[in-house]
């Protein structure tokens, strides 16, 4: 079953007054979408998830860092949550019926600042920054290929083109502790798996 991959980030001296520069500079990290770059939307929400978000606005054109990281300034609160969504391009399944064929397409990440007085319910607690990768068939076998290919050409060339997604998301990891105070970090999926073992294990299979 599919499930959601999330990085959590705990910076040190996260404050109001630096929490939307140490967010920007996350979205400068970002490798974004070759065909769909810049920024696609921007919600702030305060207090809680469920409230109505005081700031909603998407952009027909992707916006820069810098103007999106302006507007939510604007509402500058240490209750507040940011999200900024953006694409990246992966590699995925290009159908149902052509196992082992990928073809790269945008796919949507979305990056959050947690201001440090606003309520987040989540089962790994409340961090300063996450990335949400969306789901993991992106990084992980699919078990219906390695049933049907094995080892043929077609499987290999999916192998390779599941790593480069593996390796991008490990990339832009890898960039955002080299840019932010990072103290701690935690790369999950929503079912609690670990998702380093649910890679390697998939593979293992597949050998």
């Amino acid at each position: 079953m599919a499930d959601l991959v999330y990085l959590n980030l705990w910076l040190n001296n996260f404050s109001e007054s630096n929490m939307l520069q140490h967010w920007g500079s996350a979205l400068a990290e970002f490798p974004v979408s070759a065909t769909s770059p810049g920024v696609w939307s921007l919600a702030v929400y305060p207090l809680l998830w469920s409230e109505t978000p005081v700031l909603q606005q998407s952009f027909q054109e992707g916006a820069d860092v810098e103007h999106v990281t302006g507007l939510a300034a604007e509402w500058l609160h240490a209750d507040c949550a940011y999200e900024a969504e953006m694409n990246w391009d992966l590699w995925l399944r290009a159908s149902p019926e052509a196992p082992g064929k990928r073809r790269q397409v945008p796919s949507p990440v979305s990056l959050v600042c947690f201001g440090k007085e606003f309520e987040d319910e989540g089962e790994e607690g409340r961090c300063d920054l996450q990335v949400n990768f969306g789901l993991d068939f992106a990084f992980v076998p699919d078990p219906d290929e390695l049933t049907h290919l094995q080892d043929s050409p077609e499987m290999e060339m999916a192998r390779q083109r599941t790593q480069e997604n593996i390796q991008q998301l490990l990339g832009f990891v890898r960039r955002l502790e080299r840019r932010l105070p990072v103290a701690k970090k935690l790369l999950w999926s929503e079912s609690g798996e670990n998702l380093a073992e649910k890679i390697l294990s998939g593979w293992e299979q597949e050998s």
